[in-house]
This record gives C-alpha cells, structure tokens and sequence, in this order.
C-alpha cells in the first residue's frame, strides 16, 4: 500500500484574507456574552480565514500579533471547558448531536490558534539560522512545506518502510538563472534540464527503513534537505516560477525495500535533451513501463 501527498507552490499572495487579531477578540468576547449560536459562526469563520498565507507572514514577524493569538487561544480553551462541562450552553441549538458539532468547532479552533500555528512556526524556524533574513516566498514556501511533511506522516499508516520526495524547480530561462542550471550541472546530483523558456531543476531525496517509528522516514528526509544548499539557496532566493512539491510513502510490496524501489522513480540516470525526464510516484505496478 502507498500513500501520496503533494501541491504545486508559486509566490503568489492573497492579502485581502487578511483577519486582525482585534477583529478575532471582538467576535469571541461577543459569543462570549451572548453564547448565540450565530455570534459563534461569526467567530469560526474569522478563523478559517485567519489560517491564510498573508496572516501567517504577520504571525511569524510579529511578537505582538504571537501574543495576542495566544490571548485568544487561551480565552477560547476557557470557555470550551466551560461549555465541554455543561456550566455553559450555546444558545440556538435544537438537539444533541448539533451540540457536540459547535464544540468540537471551538475545540477545532482552539487547536488552530493554539497547537496547529505553534508547530507551523517551529517548523519554519528551523531553516533559518539566528541572522538569516527570513523572506516572505521562503516563509510561505516553508509553511507549505509543513503541510506536505504533515500529512505524508499521517499517510505512514499505509506504508512506511520508504519514503521519497520531489521538490521540482521552474525557472524562467534567463541569463542570471542559468547561474543555477550550471551549479545544478556541476555538482551532479540533481536532474536539471533546459527548455524552450523554462529552466527545471529537480531535486530527488529518499530514505528506506524496514523497521522504525512513525514520522521518523520524514526527519531523516529533512535532515538531507536542510543541508543541500542549492534547493536552500533556490528557495530562499524566490527565483522560480513554481515548485512542484511531491513526497510518497509505501510498504515494500513489490520488490525490495531499497533506494532503487523507493519513489519517486526516474527513468534517466541523468538529464537528457532527447528523452523527457519522468518522476514516477505511484500506487501499484506498470506493467509496460519500458514500452
């Protein structure tokens, strides 16, 4: 069994999600005070919208913005408690499952502004070094990351013997990008190629286990990332067009467990002008590949 995770990652930003902090504490004091089911979704749809990119940019910079997350974090854990008890009750719900629905949403929300944006933070962190000056693509880039590495350690549950990722490079064929095409030609270990208008430098890192702990294939795989300075120095400059981010995970159950059967699979042992370079990350077998 297999499981496959991945997303396509450009720079763009949508700054009109923006949520204020102030605006989050106002919509929670009013439910609060009213406990009215309708003040509540009011409050929970603020903090859908506050899981955006532009917001995170302002949690990372913003001690202040930190501080008043965790205010609100703490304030909501309070009154989930209170209402989980039974001291309290949301008002303009009919029945018991309808109950349970807006608690496990404030439980939800709680986590968001709590566990969920700590980790996020933490894990951003740890690709910058204290005098780094951390950019805003590389901050989202990294944020996006998270997800990726998340839920491909959720995906271990159908396999986890091997686990391989794919972070692929577009990049607009310039003079001052193919700086980047001769360092990825030159230090040998990636797949780099030129198109009609298009530089693509692709990046291929795996690790197999047969016996291990859960989430243990991902830190491994982050642990030669953090250390392969031409993806670092790519994202970090914000050069490319869009990254194509893909990780696999799978039990070895055609073959050996070994780098060669971990995905993503390719079909060159180095770039080509005359083939096209496949990256082949899947679940089953292909019986005809050759053809």
């Amino acid at each position: 069994m297999c499981g496959i995770t991945g997303t396509i990652f450009s720079q763009r930003v949508d700054y009109s999600t923006r949520v204020e902090p102030a605006a989050l504490l106002s919509t929670l004091t009013k439910f609060e005070r009213s406990l009215e089911l309708t003040d509540f979704n009011r409050f929970f749809a603020l903090v859908i919208k506050y899981k955006s990119d532009c917001n995170f940019l302002h949690y990372f910079d913003s001690e202040a913005e930190r501080e008043n997350i965790g205010k609100i974090h703490e304030k909501l854990n309070r009154l989930g408690k209170e209402l989980e008890k039974g001291s309290k009750s949301v008002l303009g719900l009919s029945t018991r499952e309808n109950k349970w629905d807006a608690l496990s949403r404030i439980l939800d929300a709680g986590w968001f502004l709590g566990e969920e944006l700590t980790q996020r933070l933490s894990f951003v962190r740890q690709f910058y070094k204290y005098d780094d000056l951390a950019q805003s693509h590389s901050i989202l880039f990294f944020k996006t990351f998270s997800t990726i590495i998340n839920s491909i350690n959720l995906l271990e549950i159908r396999g986890r013997d091997s686990l391989g990722l794919l972070l692929q490079f577009s990049l607009k064929r310039t003079k001052d990008n193919l700086i980047w095409f001769e360092r990825a030609r030159k230090e040998g270990n990636y797949h780099a190629k030129l198109l009609d208008e298009t530089i693509v430098i692709s990046c291929v890192y795996k690790y197999f286990n047969r016996i291990g702990t859960i989430g243990e294939n991902s830190r491994k795989v982050l642990e030669k990332i953090k250390i392969d300075r031409l993806a670092i120095d790519l994202i970090k400059a914000g050069c490319y067009q869009r990254i194509v981010i893909v990780a696999h995970t799978r039990w070895a159950s055609v073959g050996e467990v070994s780098a060669e059967n971990t995905h993503p699979l390719i079909n060159l042992a180095k770039a080509s002008t005359k083939v096209p370079s496949i990256f082949s990350l899947m679940n089953g077998e292909i019986y005809n590949y050759k053809n």
